[in-house]
Order: C-alpha cells, then structure tokens, then sequence
C-alpha cells in the first residue's frame, strides 16, 4: 500500500460511521481551532475540572500534579493494514502518549482496575485454556466455537461503559469507602475527560472521537473487559443458554 492509498483509505474510514467526527474551523467563540488552541483548550477544561476537585480535597497534592496538563501535545491517528484478511482493510490506533489526559486515564484505570474482579469466564492465557479444555470430557454432539469481536475498542458505546465503571466503582466503595473519594457525577465527568469526543490529528486535519475507545488509550482494556463481562452476563436469558456447557474469554 503506497502513501496515497493509505491516506484515502484512512478518510474513508474517518468519514464512515458514527465513531469519527472531523472538527469544525472554529470554536463556539469564534476562536481558530489549529491543533495549538485545540490542546490548550483540552488543557485548560481539564485543569480547571481536577483543580475544583483538588479544592474540594477530592485528589492530594501529589494525584493533582500528576494528573495537571502541562506541555502536553495533541493526539495521533494512524492506521495498520489487516494483514491476515484477503482484502485489505485498517484498523485505527490513536497514539494519546503524552496527551492533554493521558495521565488521567491512567489514575482512572488503576481506580476501576481496583475495583472491579475477576469475570468468571476469564482466562490468562491460551495456555490456560489448553489445560481447561483438555479437563472437559465432550459428548460427540458437543462443539466448540471461536467468536471475535470486529473492531472491539472502536465498537464499545461510550455512555454505556461508562456507566457500568461507575457503577463498579460505587459499589466497591460501599465496601471499602477509601477507594475514591470522587463521587457519581465527579467520576462521570473524568470519565468523559478521558474519553469523549477526544480531539486527534491525522496529518494536518483535526477530528474527533465521538464514540468507542481509542485503542491506545490505557482505559480501552479495561473497558472493554467491563463490558463484554455485562454482554456475557445476559448469556443465562437465552432461550438456548443451558446448551453452552463452557464459555471462556
């Protein structure tokens, strides 16, 4: 794939779809919006969000200065052809290294991290699950399937991961209330800091992420763990569900 395949098929991929937006010229002030204003921007809407929450003695002095934006840049986008498929398709990566909530998303994925458990169907490795599977004792009527899921972390709604993580976290915290300190509407806000409508580049052009998780993004794992384990949860109302005998992710 030469440069300029590899651009159109990139904005084909932006254009389609819900989960890309590209931005507008301006701001709703009027102002410019070249990738520096952009990242000031995000800069200061974080800053002024995680400083109200500092003042409110939700963070200490050290969360607060770690998570500060200060010098950040702007996100990347750049894609990675599907090898494997016969024809060729990309799938998107969105570098947030260094980026205006980047060490955010890491302070809220090590507070769900902390929260949540284990789901029941998870297993480490295809190890594991070689030892697993050779313990089963199948009937000649049983088989055994392999499901993917296409696109997962750009597939993910938003709204609903988010709030399955809060709900996570406040129910760990009725447990053990020295979790957080952030309340409902405070974790919703952050979470949204992290991951909606998240400003990116590709070359020049500015855009958005409207919906799923960048796959670079340090929160994408864990919410995308969170919410295939409240897919897999629905799996007992099937009408057909005692005829799974094992299940594992």
């Amino acid at each position: 794939m030469d440069k300029e395949q590899y651009i159109l098929k990139v904005k084909q991929l932006l254009n389609t779809g819900n989960t890309f937006k590209k931005m507008n010229n301006t701001d709703k002030k009027g102002n410019v919006n070249t990738i520096e204003h952009v990242v000031k921007s995000m800069e200061a809407k974080l800053n002024c969000r995680i400083g109200e929450l500092k003042r409110l003695n939700r963070f200490n002095e050290g969360a607060h200065n770690w998570i500060r934006a200060v010098a950040t840049r702007c996100s990347v986008l750049f894609c990675q052809p599907k090898v494997q498929k016969t024809v060729c398709l990309i799938h998107s990566v969105i570098s947030t290294t260094n980026s205006y909530n980047y060490n955010l998303s890491k302070y809220m994925t090590d507070l769900l991290e902390n929260a949540k458990g284990k789901s029941t169907s998870h297993i480490k490795d295809s190890f594991s699950f070689s030892k697993l599977i050779q313990q089963q004792t199948p009937s000649k009527n049983d088989y055994m399937i392999s499901l993917d899921v296409e696109s997962l972390f750009t597939s993910i709604p938003v709204h609903e991961s988010i709030g399955l993580a809060i709900e996570t976290i406040l129910q760990k915290k009725t447990n053990d209330p020295s979790i957080t300190k952030l309340d409902k509407r405070e974790l919703k806000q952050l979470f949204e800091l992290c991951v909606k409508n998240m400003p990116f580049r590709f070359y020049s052009e500015l855009y958005q992420q409207i919906d799923g998780v960048s796959m670079k993004s340090s929160l994408a794992p864990v919410l995308a763990d969170l919410f295939m384990t409240h897919i897999e949860s629905k799996l007992k109302d099937f009408e057909d569900s005692h005829k799974i005998k094992t299940y594992y992710r």
